[in-house]
């Protein structure tokens, strides 16, 4: 069954340089939900699977992958790869070898996930078919992984060593077997005293948060072993504060949450950088933002420089995307998605004070289409993707006749933003997928 909703969303204009427009309009679809009410049926998923503080992951192509987990005797782990609320489960284990929640990394043709515990990093194809586990033994002596990414033919990761030492490694199979770049390490006889688990990407480039000997924290971001780019310093002007969660894209670009302490109180930004230019993305306030929220997940930021986030308001959790010059809200607290079982409102009340309508982390791809486990007011979780709604082609947030007429314009024009479908010519291909997306709607 095909579930989805179009979004108009509320918006602010930042005073910072832009790099990419913040789509106006976004379609958001359910690929697979789960519940372990036995009143409840699942979606996409098996009876009782539960979606709970799950990671989930996107690939450029739309696929997006999560783990669920089930008792049938004993904890089954599967885990679910879909796209346009369709999909299967492709890899299932049982017996206390499940995977990490925490870990998960989905590209067009890999699957990368951790074991539990951190034991081994698995790449897999989507099917589920094992190919290669980074594991023991190996050179730099890692018993555990965190934050493992598929960099095309690598795989990057913080590992820790049974004496306690942490190491940012760049590890794949080559020609003659196993072969790890130890790009940093903390611990006796170095200028770190932790590193926090990085991020990387396909140019084998690697960054986070590391703190020094000397007390002080910084984002760095390395090309290689020992080539160290400072994004930015705990010692710089009214810094309280630097999260440990971060992302980088292709091109080198991280983002990351800073606290600061302030003439009107601590406040909590989310920063662009790539070593030369820095953009405040969102501050504490915006759109309602509460400061204490900002930093306890990681952002994700995309191939064109938009951040996605997820932070609170005075209504709850919510999900946001900016550029520097455009800040949205996405989707939250109460807001009403279209599910396997109707429209329901995001956000339930566990007990106390602990209400949700997001779990877990985010992800995004170089698309912009956003990943995110939404709590649904029955209790149950599913995993929705977010997409930019193209049909929406003047960017009002509203898809209407208006839409119609401006593209028709356009393409009488042979103006460039007529390529509708981005193969480089202006054609009546591009007329018929325009017309195609504004008949499906967002």
């Amino acid at each position: 069954m095909r579930a989805f909703a179009c979004v108009a969303v509320a918006g602010l204009l930042l005073s910072s340089s832009a790099v990419a427009q913040v789509p106006q309009a976004w379609k958001i679809q359910l690929q697979c939900r789960g519940t372990n009410a036995s009143n409840i049926p699942t979606f996409n998923l098996p009876a009782g699977a539960s979606l709970t503080n799950q990671t989930p992951s996107i690939n450029d192509a739309g696929q997006a992958a999560v783990r669920a987990a089930f008792s049938s005797g004993q904890i089954v782990d599967v885990v679910f790869i879909g796209r346009d609320g369709t999909g299967s489960v492709v890899v299932r284990t049982q017996g206390g070898t499940g995977f990490s929640s925490a870990e998960m990394d989905l590209t067009d043709s890999t699957l990368l996930l951790t074991r539990a515990g951190g034991s081994a990093v698995e790449q897999r194809l989507l099917n589920g078919t094992l190919e290669q586990s980074f594991g023991a033994p190996n050179g730099e002596s890692v018993v555990s992984y965190t934050r493992s990414r598929w960099l095309g033919n690598s795989v990057g990761y913080r590992g820790t060593t049974a004496g306690g030492v942490r190491k940012w490694i760049i590890d794949r199979f080559g020609p003659t077997g196993r072969e790890q770049r130890n790009y940093l390490a903390d611990g006796a006889g170095t200028s770190f005293l932790f590193l926090y688990p990085p991020t990387a990407n396909a140019a084998l480039q690697m960054g986070g948060k590391v703190d020094d000997s000397a007390g002080n924290s910084a984002i760095i971001r390395m090309n290689a072993p020992g080539a160290i780019t400072t994004l930015f310093s705990s010692t710089e002007p009214e810094v309280d504060f630097i999260a440990g969660g971060t992302d980088m894209n292709a091109s080198g670009q991280m983002a990351f949450f800073v606290r600061y302490n302030t003439s009107i109180g601590t406040v909590f930004r989310l920063i662009r950088g790539d070593g030369q230019a820095r953009t405040q993305i969102a501050q504490a306030g915006d759109l309602g933002i509460t400061s204490p929220t900002m930093g306890n997940f990681p952002p994700a930021i995309s191939s064109s420089g938009l951040v996605a986030f997820r932070a609170r308001d005075a209504a709850g959790d919510a999900l946001y995307i900016g550029d520097g010059t455009t800040l949205k809200r996405i989707v939250g607290m109460n807001d009403i998605v279209n599910t396997d079982l109707g429209p329901l409102a995001l956000g339930f009340n566990f007990g106390g004070a602990n209400i949700q309508a997001i779990s877990g982390p985010i992800d995004i791809n170089t698309r912009n289409q956003i990943v995110f486990c939404g709590v649904l007011s029955n209790g149950s979780i599913g995993m929705f993707t977010v997409s930019p709604c193209a049909a929406d082609f003047n960017g009002d947030g509203i898809l209407d006749f208006f839409d119609y007429l401006d593209f028709v314009a356009a393409f009488s024009a042979n103006d460039p933003s007529a390529d509708f479908n981005g193969d480089g010519v202006i054609d009546f291909f591009d007329y018929l997928d325009f017309v195609a997306a504004f008949a499906e709607g967002c």
